[in-house]
């Protein structure tokens, strides 16, 4: 390899060659790990050994209950993480243990029993509440308990009659994620106890009166029943206030939707059928109704609902419904498809104006999202 003599104006090319020799050949050492069994890469979330409290001791828990509850007056700048490792050391405790452990007088034990939401913390946060010892602060954290199983919604049962109006909406919501894992939830006697307590909340015969408090209370129950599915012991109070000709608006459309989530039998699909058809009916009652016909979508509904159609004499309704089903007839969302299969079976006639400055009308809107794809908006007037 030489370096050329170049001027300023001579231009040169310099050639490199590199030669490797072989000294050896090593076998790397690779460990080899233990397979015991095959699982998924996808998280389990049906389990809870990631968020139990492994090493908990009730000395700790007792401790830290301390910590928490010591100062009255104001809140340590460590209170949060305090809680968290409270919560975290319940999970590991036993039922006897938390019992020993019990601070009745300390407002953040009873929400950290809420928060740990294992069958041994609500047992004891039970009898908290029956025994008027738990503020009524720790219902809300009922709604966030994952997966609940069968000892959690028994002892959810022991104390719902005690539950104030404000805490039905997590427990129902509680309730109904135990029936997203247990499709014959309606059996089960705790869950029958439940829904039993929170439908005789009801007024007797639905009798709701002008008053704003009245209003109030008998929507939440009427939310907080409409919340539980595969369920049909709520119907017949659901019913009742459906028939009820003088209550409220707003009671009537709770008492509607009340009927999303439950099965589509001949009973409930009869009575909000006569309700769409009533042309006498209040508007937003008749499309509010026809939304739970189409929750149980089938030949003899949809051909009832298009032969409506044609001798529909509100424009309100008319320009609501046509554009609902001919959305749902182009609609790519996957939760639409018995309903689209039905739908390919009939011509929807259009002779309503469809304004949507002026009309009500039905819009779903899809894009690629890992949580949710499609959304859905009603644009209602009332005439």
């Amino acid at each position: 390899m030489g370096w050329p003599a170049l001027g300023q104006r001579e231009l040169g090319t310099l050639h490199a060659e590199l030669t490797m020799n072989a000294a050896g050949v090593a076998r790397a050492h690779v460990q080899q790990l233990p397979f015991k069994r095959h699982t998924t890469i996808v998280f389990d979330h049906s389990s809870q050994d990631h968020i139990s409290g492994k090493n908990a001791s009730p000395q700790h828990a007792r401790q830290i209950i301390g910590e928490l509850c010591g100062a009255q007056d104001r809140v340590a700048p460590d209170a949060a993480s305090h809680f968290a490792d409270l919560v975290n050391h319940l999970r590991g405790l036993s039922a006897t243990e938390i019992v020993s452990v019990s601070s009745p007088g300390c407002g953040a034990f009873a929400d950290a029993l809420a928060a740990c939401a294992s069958q041994s913390c609500l047992a004891h946060l039970g009898n908290l509440i029956n025994a008027g010892a738990a503020p009524e602060s720790v219902y809300s954290s009922l709604s966030l308990v994952p997966a609940p199983e069968d000892g959690i919604v028994d002892s959810v049962a022991s104390f719902i009659d005690r539950v104030p109006l404000h805490g039905l909406l997590p427990v129902s919501s509680m309730v109904q994620s135990y029936c997203n894992g247990h499709p014959e939830c309606g059996r089960n006697p705790s869950v029958q106890r439940i829904i039993q307590s929170i439908v005789a909340k009801l007024p007797a015969g639905c009798r709701v009166g002008e008053r704003f408090d009245e209003i109030e209370k008998t929507v939440i129950i009427l939310k907080s029943v409409g919340n539980i599915a595969n369920e049909q012991h709520s119907l017949p109070s659901i019913l009742a206030c459906i028939d009820n000709q003088h209550i409220p608006r707003d009671v009537k459309l709770a008492a509607i939707n009340a009927l999303r989530r439950k099965p589509c039998s001949q009973q409930r699909n009869d009575k909000i059928s006569k309700l769409y058809r009533d042309h006498k009916e209040d508007v937003e009652v008749r499309i509010e109704s026809f939304r739970q016909l189409m929750q149980c979508p089938s030949d003899d509904i949809v051909q009832n609902i298009v032969d409506a159609l044609r001798n529909e004499t509100i424009n309100q309704v008319g320009s609501y419904v046509w554009s609902f089903l001919n959305t749902k007839r182009r609609s790519t969302n996957p939760g639409s498809y018995d309903l689209q299969n039905v739908l390919k079976r009939f011509h929807i006639p259009q002779r309503f104006d469809v304004d949507p400055r002026r009309f009500s009308r039905y819009y779903e809107f899809g894009y690629f999202d890992k949580e949710r794809s499609f959304f859905e908006n009603d644009q209602l007037f009332n005439e």
